[in-house]
């Protein structure tokens, strides 16, 4: 029995680390190395079997509470953010209730009581709720759509701790009840089951109050991104003015004085300037394109491109990119020159392309730079991924961007030499 009950114990701790890791990975997008996982699991598997051997069922709070503190500040020390912590603990221990829910339930009317019926239960139950939850994640995004303040957001981090906190320990007094051979009394069992529900509840709020703040991060970002792009358009006009202005003074400074050979010299220089500009047609083509902030932004990029000595081609066909022309997507399309840019600027062979296209059925914009080596297609859009000569955010936050587009696709591809970004329309589900 003594074997049996160890083995359950360290079973129970494995089930509970490996739910926390998937909890951490694939609800919240925690970074978790090899060895941190490994980790993880072995510490609180360890630390399960040490407090079951140290206190009997008579003390269950005492070593739960300890589990439950550790696993805590495991989250904490991770994360180094206490809010984030505590929703994704919140989290944690709504699906360790759920779980010893169902333990409590089914040992109580199904099952006769053993501690590998309890382990087979909890375990199941536990893995079932960790796997709802990577679910429920996408459908709490949906859901969060009203704005919520800060204040709102601290508001909902308490409501849910005090919740969990008080569904626990009423849990716990059962748990300890039952093992004890007393049976529930009906009334107080009702209790339980209603103080269940509102952690659920509780917790679901929390948790997607903490997803909008998460939002709001991220609107700021974005904000932050439009104030540089126009900025930088406002420093390209000026510097145009300035230079216009400079050269009408100028012809007009020869002209007043007679210096025709002088006024012949600076129209040459002028004509040549303007030639190697409209060289090809290309940025006589741009000139149509009918928005001013999408055509500034593509003229502003593919100047900036040759002056740091990169060659650079302009290809439009069309007109109207109206689904280019929004402040999110005028961000990501400006983001990814900037990094075609930043790559190509730092090879011996410096080369960029924007191909645009739109017709009645579909607008396209390639984006293509020069490479010395082939990135990992598989993990090109992830945040901590980069490339020899660029961070790669720029790739994680369009493809953020394209996401939250229904309307909107990309694709990514890579030749020996070239890199190549798609954004192009799609039809909207029905």
């Amino acid at each position: 029995m003594d074997i049996e009950y160890t083995l359950s114990s360290v079973l129970v701790g494995i089930s509970w680390a490996v739910s926390l890791v998937v909890l951490l990975k694939y609800v919240f997008d925690v970074k978790l190395s090899a060895p941190a996982v490994v980790f993880y699991i072995a510490s609180i598997s360890g630390l399960f079997t040490a407090m079951f051997m140290v206190f009997d069922d008579s003390m269950v709070e005492y070593r739960t509470g300890v589990i439950t503190v550790y696993i805590f500040v495991l989250i904490l020390l991770k994360l180094k953010k206490l809010q984030k912590s505590v929703m994704i603990f919140s989290v944690y221990v709504v699906i360790l209730s759920a779980a010893e829910t169902v333990d409590i339930m089914l040992v109580y009317n199904v099952f006769e009581y053993t501690p590998i019926t309890c382990f087979i239960i909890n375990t199941v139950s536990m893995q079932v709720f960790t796997a709802a939850a990577c679910g429920i994640k996408k459908l709490l995004i949906r859901l969060v759509n009203a704005e919520k303040t800060d204040r709102e957001t601290k508001t909902l981090t308490i409501l849910a701790a005090t919740s969990i906190f008080l569904a626990t320990y009423v849990q716990l007094e059962f748990e300890y009840s039952l093992l004890k051979g007393e049976d529930m009394n009906p009334k107080t069992y009702g209790l339980f089951l209603a103080i269940t529900a509102v952690t659920y509840l509780a917790a679901a709020i929390a948790a997607m109050g903490f997803i909008k703040s998460a939002s709001e991060e991220r609107k700021n970002r974005i904000i932050t991104e439009q104030q540089r792009i126009l900025e930088e358009m406002h420093d390209g006009t000026r510097v145009f003015r300035h230079n216009y202005k400079n050269t009408l003074i100028a012809i007009k400074g020869y002209c007043d004085t007679g210096d025709y050979d002088k006024l012949s010299e600076r129209i040459d220089e002028l004509y040549n300037e303007m030639d190697d500009i409209y060289s090809s047609g290309q940025f006589r083509n741009a000139l149509n394109i009918s928005d001013a902030g999408f055509r500034n932004l593509i003229m502003l990029k593919t100047l900036e491109a040759r002056k740091r000595g990169i060659a650079a081609e302009l290809r439009v066909e069309g007109e109207r990119f109206d689904a280019f022309e929004s402040m999110n997507m005028l961000n990501a399309v400006g983001a990814l020159l900037d990094n075609a840019i930043e790559s190509a600027a730092a090879l011996k062979e410096k080369y960029i392309a924007l191909e645009l296209f739109t017709d009645s059925e579909k607008q396209r914009v390639i984006i293509s730079n020069s490479i010395d080596e082939k990135p990992d297609m598989s993990r090109i859009m992830s945040k901590d991924y980069s490339t020899k000569n660029q961070s790669g955010l720029g790739l994680y936050y369009v493809s953020r961007v394209i996401a939250r587009r229904k309307n909107m696709d990309i694709a990514f591809n890579c030749s020996d030499k070239l890199f190549y970004v798609c954004l192009e329309t799609v039809e909207e589900d029905e």
